[in-house]
């Protein structure tokens, strides 16, 4: 069985692209990009996103003469290799070989090609990627770590998802790059708060965004429904750093979104 792989470039704190759009900063040098290109060499297909599709169709283009650094030559050969699929419901046409596309991502349909596939899949873009990984179907996460903070923009991971995973790779380049790979060792625990009351006697309840609250250190909440691994909870009490015992392993409701 093929595996699904994420592959992202990110910023230090976390950031795929900063706060204008842009990823100037996560271009790779040399030695990180014919490092990519190894790794890009058993992959049979690309999933993406209309964005995510249209940034990497530089490459169906991309010279691949001479006149080019080796290591461009190499990836455009790679991936105008390999099959694409396009998840978009606007997206017309494609203008790569090898390319189709899909209205919606479907777990499923991703589970039968994951079946039948005799090389690996690549998922590129963190909103496509984030659906996938909701559903328990990536396999690996590999991320190139970039010596930069941007303060904002594109998470390369969505909200509200805990996964443990192990490292299994790693490797540090010389202009700061540090690559990690890691394997999910169990399926991703999600949730989400949609509405909270407080208990009787309960105090300091805080708001944290839209549809979720934490409560003050020690304070029970009742939670009206909540969804975790996609499956609806009803009525379930629940205390600030006890959650284990009301939701599979989830240690807070909301931590790290301050209002």
């Amino acid at each position: 069985m093929a595996k699904l792989i994420y592959s992202a470039i990110t910023s230090l704190d976390g950031y795929v692209a900063d706060r204008d759009g842009t990823f100037d900063w996560a271009a790779p040098d040399e030695q990180v990009h014919a490092f990519v290109n190894d790794l890009e060499r058993p992959i049979g297909c690309y999933l993406y996103g209309r964005r995510m599709y249209q940034t990497m169709l530089y490459w169906e283009s991309a010279s691949t003469g001479p006149d080019r650094p080796a290591v461009e030559r190499d990836f455009a050969q790679l991936w105008q290799a390999a099959e694409k699929v396009v998840y978009s419901s606007t997206l017309a046409s494609v203008s790569s070989a090898r390319t189709r596309i899909e209205p919606r991502f479907d777990s499923d349909e991703i589970r039968r090609l994951k079946d039948v596939a005799e090389q690996d899949i690549s998922i590129g873009g963190p909103e496509l990627a984030a659906q996938a990984i909701r559903a328990g179907l990536v396999d690996e996460h590999r991320m190139f770590v970039t010596p930069v903070i941007v303060g904002g923009g594109t998470r390369a991971f969505p909200d509200g998802v805990r996964l443990s995973l192990d490292l299994t790779d790693e490797h540090r380049f010389g202009n700061g790059v540090v690559y990690l790979a890691y394997r999910p060792t169990d399926h991703p625990c999600f949730f989400e708060v949609i509405d909270v009351q407080r208990s009787v006697g309960s105090r300091g309840l805080h708001r944290a965004k839209p549809g979720f609250a934490v409560p003050a250190n020690g304070q029970t909440v009742e939670v009206i429904a909540a969804l975790v691994d996609g499956q609806a909870h009803q009525g379930s009490q629940c205390r600030l750093g006890n959650l284990v015992q009301a939701f599979h392993g989830i240690t807070d409701i909301v931590a790290g979104m301050p209002y």
